[in-house]
């Protein structure tokens, strides 16, 4: 099985109560996430950014189980570089 990888803080119950006074969304809805086998035994991980939220390809991991499983190499598609006041361009 293939699973995405997520913080742990992201499923925290101990986070409800302030997920409900945050201006940002759960990463469940700010990240939809979509698997499925394409031909050749290849698995397709798409992650559906919600607007105005971006995913940072340098902290993108993907993790299998069982770990009798083995990750052949993967690739991202090319990444779009934004400037983020403060941050810098990414």
């Amino acid at each position: 099985m293939l699973l995405p990888s997520q913080p742990a803080w992201a499923n925290a119950p101990f986070l409800s109560p302030m997920a409900s006074a945050s201006p940002f969304l759960a990463p469940a809805k700010a990240f939809r996430f979509k698997a499925h086998m394409a031909p050749n035994n290849i698995v397709v991980l798409q992650w559906i950014a919600a607007p105005k939220y971006h995913l940072y390809r340098n902290r993108i991991t993907v993790h299998l189980t069982p770990s009798s499983a083995q990750l052949g190499p993967y690739t991202l598609p090319p990444g779009k570089p934004m400037h983020i006041p403060g941050v810098g361009t990414l």
